[in-house]
């Protein structure tokens, strides 16, 4: 008998042929493209940003148009957004004023786009930190990735032993999705056990053995 594959895969969790194509380019490069304005992929610097002030493609919850404003604002002034943030975070001044000066350096300023093009970043930035078997716990609360100076410190040191890159080029040039990678890579080379795509194994078998029956009447 022939097994309908797509289903099986349905049900394991894992990500379908479309997904992984996008997580392969996205860790080519393949940047998205605006009005030939060119959008970085997040790193981990824009990361740390975005969670210290709440936004909700790092922390979850509803998009809002300050959301993606504020996210976009962050990708593409990389390590210049730090002055606005800290003003904000740190002091409670309102950030809007550099983010409406910032729309309005745009000619057309569509977040209908934008919202698609953080979504598909955001989406996939997590892929190979999901592989460590701290961060698929069932203890969320406790085993979650906290993005602070001491995990920044941790990142970088690995990210440059796979890739030689230099502190500044890891935080800030890096993509989350090849960073993720290379924590995985470096687990894997250290021993580490269960270092893997998660899949439900038990999920797929089920499946296979429901579709073994139907097959055989």
């Amino acid at each position: 008998m022939e097994f309908d594959l797509s289903k099986i895969d349905a049900v394991a969790g894992g990500l379908t042929k479309e997904e992984l194509n996008c997580e392969a380019l996205l860790a080519l490069g393949a940047d998205m493209y605006y009005e030939d304005i060119r959008i970085p992929q997040p790193s981990a610097g824009s990361f740390m940003l975005l969670e210290m002030m709440g936004n909700a493609y790092v922390k979850g919850g509803d998009v809002t148009d300050f959301d993606i404003d504020v996210a976009l604002f962050v990708l593409m002034k990389k390590k210049k957004a730090l002055g606005a943030v800290l003003e904000h975070v740190q002091f409670g001044e309102s950030i809007k004023g550099y983010i409406d000066e910032f729309i309005e350096s745009f000619g057309t300023y569509n977040r209908t786009v934008f919202k698609v093009f953080l979504h598909t970043y955001f989406k996939n930035t997590s892929n190979g930190f999901d592989m460590l078997p701290c961060c698929v716990s069932e203890e969320e609360s406790t085993k979650k990735l906290v993005f602070d100076a001491e995990w920044l410190m941790s990142y970088v040191s690995i990210c440059h032993k796979i890739t030689g890159l230099g502190m500044d080029e890891v935080i800030w040039d890096l993509s989350m999705v090849n960073g993720g990678f290379c924590m995985a890579e470096m687990a894997k080379e250290n021993g580490q056990k269960g270092v893997e795509r998660k899949q439900e194994w038990l999920a797929m078998l089920e499946e296979i053995k429901k579709q073994a029956e139907a097959d055989n009447g």
